[in-house]
C-alpha cells in the first residue's frame, strides 16, 4: 500500500502515469512469495521501496521456512524422570522394584511423604532381570540400588545397554 501511495505522490509531482492499487498489491504479494512481476516501478523512490521490500520479504520467508523445518524435524522426547514426584505424576507409566526388606522396607512403610507412599503402594514387585526387561520395553521404571542395576545391566542386557547407557527411567536409590 505504501508503494502505491508513494507512486501516487511522485506521479502527481512529475505528471507521469500512476501505478494502480491492484498492481501495487499484486507486486507486494509477488515479492513476498518470491515471484515478483517482471515490470518494476519507474520512479527512483518506487525502486528503493521495492528493494527494501524485497530484502524484508526475503528475511521473513527465510525465517518462516527455517522455523517450519525446525519444528517438523525435531523429535520431541518426554522429559526424564528426575524424582519420585515425576514418577508418580505420569498417568500411563508404571514402576516396580524388588521386594525390599530391612531399612528400605521401613522407609517406604513409615514415611509421612504421600508421594513415597503412593509410589510404594502402586509398585509392582519383580526380580531385577524382569524389571529391566520391562524398562527396555518402555513406559516402565525400575527402582533399585545403582550398583545392582549396573551389574544386572552389564550381565544380562549388555547389548541393549551399550547403546542406551543408563536410561533415564532408572531411579537409583
Amino acid at each position: 500500500m505504501s508503494l502505491w501511495l508513494l507512486q501516487k505522490i511522485w506521479s502527481w509531482l512529475d505528471r507521469e502515469a500512476m501505478l494502480a492499487v491492484e498492481t501495487a498489491l499484486f507486486f507486494s504479494w509477488g515479492v513476498l512469495m518470491e515471484s515478483p512481476p517482471p515490470r518494476h516501478p519507474q520512479q527512483d523512490s518506487g525502486r528503493i521501496l521495492v528493494g527494501w521490500w524485497l530484502l524484508t520479504a526475503t528475511v521473513i520467508a527465510t525465517a518462516y521456512r527455517s522455523s517450519l523445518v525446525a519444528h517438523l524435524t525435531v523429535l520431541s522426547f518426554p522429559s526424564p524422570i528426575d524424582s519420585m514426584e515425576d514418577l508418580a505424576s505420569r498417568p500411563d507409566w508404571s514402576w516396580g522394584c524388588r521386594d525390599f526388606k530391612g531399612s528400605i522396607f521401613l522407609f517406604f512403610n513409615q514415611t509421612k511423604d504421600p508421594i513415597m507412599r503412593e509410589v510404594y503402594k502402586n509398585c509392582e514387585f519383580c526380580e531385577t532381570e524382569e524389571g529391566l526387561g520391562k524398562v527396555l520395553a518402555g513406559k516402565f521404571s525400575y527402582i533399585d540400588f545403582e550398583s545392582i542395576l549396573t551389574r544386572a545391566l552389564g550381565k544380562t542386557h549388555q547389548r541393549d545397554w551399550q547403546s542406551t547407557c543408563l536410561p533415564p527411567e532408572f531411579v537409583p536409590l
